[in-house]
Formats: C-alpha cells, structure tokens, sequence
C-alpha cells in the first residue's frame, strides 16, 4: 500500500530544470551550506573543525549506502538500479574517505568529481520523484553532503588540489568509465555514469550529440571541466609566483 502511495509522488517525466520546486531545493541548498561553512570558520578551532570533517566524511558514506542500495531496494527498485555505480557515488565515497585520512588522492578524486559531477547532477537532476518522496530527499541530501564535504576540506581544512592533480584524476575516471561501460549493458534498468544514455530530464549531454559519439565528447568537458574547477588555484598560484619575483 505505502509503496503504490510513493509511486504517486512522480512528475510526468522528471523534475523540470530550473521550475519552482528546483529552485526551491536550491536556495534551501544554499543557505544551509553557507550557513555551515560560515560557523565552521569562525567558531571551530582546529581540533574541532578536524572532528567536525571526520563527522562530515563518516556521514557521506553512511548515507551513501543507506540511499543505494539500502532504500532503493525497500521501495521495490531492482537490485540492478540500486547499485552505488555513478560518479557521484564513487565521489561520496572518496569524500568520505578524504575527511576521514586525509589522504590527498582521494581528495583530488573528491574535488573534482564533486565540483564537475555533483554539481551538475544539483544544476540538471535526473529525478522523477517529488518531494516528500524519500528519493527526493536523498538525492539532494546526498549530491549537498558531496560537495559540502569538499568545499569544507578546502576552507576549512586547507587541502587542496595541484596542476598534476588534473591528468590523474583524468585518467583514474576514464578506467572507471571503462569498467563501468560494460556492467550496464547486463541489465535493461542499468545506466550508470549515463554511459547508456544521456539523462532522460536534459543535460549538458544532451549538447554532445547522440549515442555513443557523445562519449568521446565527454573525454573533451571532463577535461574542459577539470581545468575550470582548478583555475582558482591556478589564478591564485600565479599571483603569489608573481608578487615574489
């Protein structure tokens, strides 16, 4: 029964882009990691702040693993929908994982796959559910806790990416692609990292171009979309570099 109520809270085919319940997510978003982000500066000293991130990282996976598969499954998705295969998922691991050790290859991983996949999953969600639909809930909560969690390990831990952090994590997200590609082709409802297809809600894919030549185009933004994400460093480094000379 509570099941066939759940299925009701569907838009007719996803979330509109940018419409009022999207926007609304979006504000809400905003000010609380604002919020967070402003009260960790000025009132956490740094034994407090490093506890607060180690929180922060055992929260991602715990939730990330609560969401899929845990709660996908209770609410009837089959087994090869509810497995945690997108970038999105491997990002709230490795911010997991970053918050937690402190290791820099994980948080290289973290960055960019939080500032470049989970910020466009926040900006163009594939989502069918409506709020208060669980899947609704989670699939915000979980892309926020992503890139919160990175954003808090730079301002307020410090860490930070560097210019050769680029090509591994270039190269580490392609292997992962290839690994992945195929897994979806073992089951009709698997799409993971929309190897299969573009979004059905609209995307930035959509722009690519279609099937399959739209995945070498992605190797291009990857790329286009890691080097953005590094320019604040990039930008800051060569000011510092050129106050010195």
């Amino acid at each position: 029964m509570w099941r066939e109520q759940l299925e009701q809270l569907k838009y007719e085919k996803t979330i509109p882009m940018f419409g009022s319940d999207h926007l609304i997510y979006l504000a809400i978003i905003f000010i609380i990691s604002a919020a967070f982000l402003i009260y960790a500066k000025n009132k956490l000293n740094p034994k407090q702040a490093d506890k607060v991130g180690r929180i922060l990282g055992i929260v991602a996976i715990v939730h990330l693993f609560l969401e899929i598969p845990t709660m996908k499954l209770i609410i009837g998705h089959s087994l090869p929908a509810s497995l945690p295969l997108h970038l999105c998922n491997f990002g709230m691991i490795m911010v997991g994982i970053a918050l937690i050790t402190r290791k820099q290859w994980a948080f290289e991983l973290a960055y960019f796959w939080a500032l470049c996949g989970a910020s466009q999953s926040l900006l163009t969600p594939d989502l069918k559910y409506m709020f208060p639909h669980p899947m609704a809930i989670t699939f915000f909560t979980a892309h926020t806790i992503e890139i919160l969690g990175v954003l808090y390990a730079v301002i307020i831990l410090k860490m930070r990416p560097h210019w050769n952090s680029i090509p591994r994590v270039f190269w580490k997200t392609l292997v992962l692609a290839m690994i992945v590609f195929p897994l979806n082709f073992l089951h009709p409802d698997m799409n993971y990292m929309f190897l299969k297809h573009a979004p059905l809600g609209g995307s930035l894919i959509d722009l690519l171009g279609p099937w399959p030549w739209y995945l070498l185009s992605l190797l291009g933004v990857a790329l286009l979309l890691f080097l953005v994400a590094y320019s604040p460093y990039a930008i800051s480094d060569a000011i510092k570099k050129r106050k010195t000379q």
